[in-house]
């Protein structure tokens, strides 16, 4: 079948064939709009981006899945309307990830489950109340400050064993706390890790893998939130080796990582607002116009650099012999930080090839 771009300048379709079941050649197929964004089907199709060294080519984007689950053990509070937005948001978020957790073969017996950046700890309570109070695991929760109203509380009767750690996620070995070892595996998750907290944990869970070998525990599973990609740091990110090797500095980084605020922070008239009519007239060189994004321009380019930053950290898990997901978990609409990466240690160490 012959590619359904009409190059204007010829004035005739493009002579390229295309691959069954496609309209465009590979060149061209930064052109298909055929994939409805709104669409909640599982896989979202790959799309495409000029190439950085020739706009004459494109690159294919990895893929984000999008599934959206639900947990049977939250199914009666979110039936409940007398919740407000907010927290039916936390509510669909850990019901997808536990869904999740569950549909992947991570909620096993004889298993750590350590929640990072705990907060209150209302991940690991719905953990507790999905093992049906199986004794043979621990929950153990990872926070630097001192929460009030903690979820953990409630466990207190509960035979499932819950114990806190106030402590950085920086200054945190897994290898030496020794109630670890009395189990078989350790499942990872996090929903409130904040930009570089993510990356300490991840660094965490690896370094526990690669201590010790031929110990009792491994770190076998990771499933965890990813938000607010503006407060990463470039000593922590675990992505440095992608970046690099795709020609970024530190110092992109660090304007890529102020850019994905545009995908969580709304219009950015109030702020263009708040800036004097007179600025610019005092040897400023004002942007010329057609070089402001438009507000749906600035959510696009933010979304691509938060994506960036999270295939970043994909490839670090793989090259230490994780297999990784991207999963869009929730809606954009019940929270614009929709992103979980889901792993799973299947291979040892490996180094896997770095591309776009």
């Amino acid at each position: 079948m012959q590619c359904q771009y009409h190059v204007k300048r010829k004035n005739r379709l493009c002579k390229m064939t295309v691959k069954e079941g496609e309209k465009f050649c590979g060149q061209h197929m930064v052109f298909d709009s055929s994939t409805d964004s709104n669409d909640n089907s599982k896989e979202i199709k790959h799309t495409r981006v000029e190439c950085p060294y020739d706009n004459k080519h494109t690159d294919r984007v990895p893929p984000i899945e999008r599934e959206i689950l639900h947990h049977v053990v939250l199914s009666e509070e979110l039936k409940n309307s007398s919740y407000g937005p907010n927290k039916m948001k936390h509510l669909l978020q850990n019901s997808s990830l536990l869904g999740h957790a569950e549909k992947s073969g991570l909620l096993h017996q004889n298993t750590v489950f350590i929640e990072f950046g705990a907060g209150r700890g209302q991940l690991s309570y719905y953990i507790a109340k999905t093992m049906q109070e199986d004794n043979s695991c621990l929950l153990l929760l990872i926070d630097r400050a001192s929460q009030r109203h903690k979820f953990d509380n409630k466990l207190k009767d509960s035979s499932t064993l819950c114990k806190r750690i106030r402590a950085d996620i920086s200054d945190l070995c897994l290898e030496f706390i020794p109630i670890l070892h009395q189990y078989k595996r350790i499942v990872s998750l996090g929903k409130h890790l904040c930009g570089s907290a993510t990356d300490l944990a991840l660094r965490c869970v690896v370094n526990c893998n690669e201590v010790e070998e031929g110990r009792s525990v491994t770190a076998d599973g990771i499933l965890m939130a990813l938000c607010c990609h503006h407060r990463c740091d470039w000593n922590s990110y675990t992505g440095k080796d992608f970046m690099l090797a795709q020609g970024f500095t530190a110092d992109d980084f660090d304007v890529m990582s102020g850019i994905t605020s545009w995908a969580t922070c709304g219009p950015a008239y109030s702020r263009e607002m708040s800036i004097p009519e007179e600025y610019g007239s005092h040897g400023h060189v004002q942007r010329p116009t057609h070089l402001i994004p438009t507000d749906d321009e600035r959510k696009i380019i933010g979304r691509k650099s938060k994506a960036i930053f999270n295939y970043g950290r994909q490839m670090y898990l793989e090259s230490h012999g994780y297999k990784c997901r991207l999963i869009e978990y929730v809606t954009e609409e019940t929270s614009p930080e929709n992103v979980c990466v889901l792993a799973q240690r299947v291979i040892p160490h490996s180094t896997p090839q770095v591309s776009l």
